[in-house]
């Protein structure tokens, strides 16, 4: 984890987090294998997270979750993605070196994340633990409401670029 920025009641931190995808038909018995290694289910609806002690899961489509260790510290994450993808139902693949990972907290976040998206953070509309896909200083992100904070997660390349753009908002 390094803080970037902290100023007028904001947060900004870039972390270094594990996330996988995992591709699959919805079932109890795949369910029960993810919960047996992540302790945690894959919620049903779409955009939806579950959370349990540092792990974090949601469902990015109709057969696609996202599993991300807010502690990066998941054991074993390569002997896991090869004995989830002995079952031919199910695809997974490590993505955290591909991603770049941000969390946004403090009073203003809303109000700065604004000045860089025209996503709509209304309660109404991105609901605590809810997940969603914007374009944030037009760059293709995921976001992640996690009640006190966001967290943003975006391809590698634009990583250094959405670092900048978070910092210069809540300077400017």
């Amino acid at each position: 984890m390094k803080e970037l920025i902290s100023s007028n009641s904001v947060d900004v931190k870039s972390l270094n987090l594990i996330q996988i995808i995992l591709r699959s038909k919805f079932s109890d018995n795949i369910n029960q294998e993810i919960n047996s290694i992540f302790k945690i289910d894959l919620p049903k609806e779409n955009l939806k997270i579950n959370i349990r002690e540092n792990i974090i899961c949601s469902k990015s489509s109709f057969d696609q979750w996202n599993i991300i260790d807010l502690l990066g510290m998941s054991k074993n994450i390569d002997t896991n993605i090869d004995k989830l993808n002995r079952n031919k139902e199910v695809l997974v693949t490590n993505f955290s070196e591909g991603q770049s990972y941000f969390e946004i907290s403090g009073e203003n976040k809303v109000k700065i994340l604004n000045k860089i998206t025209h996503f709509d953070f209304r309660k109404k509309m991105f609901p605590n633990f809810t997940s969603a896909q914007t374009l944030i200083a037009r760059v293709d992100c995921s976001i992640y409401n996690l009640e006190n904070k966001f967290l943003i997660t975006c391809n590698r390349s634009f990583g250094n670029y959405i670092e900048e753009r978070l910092i210069d908002a809540v300077k400017y």
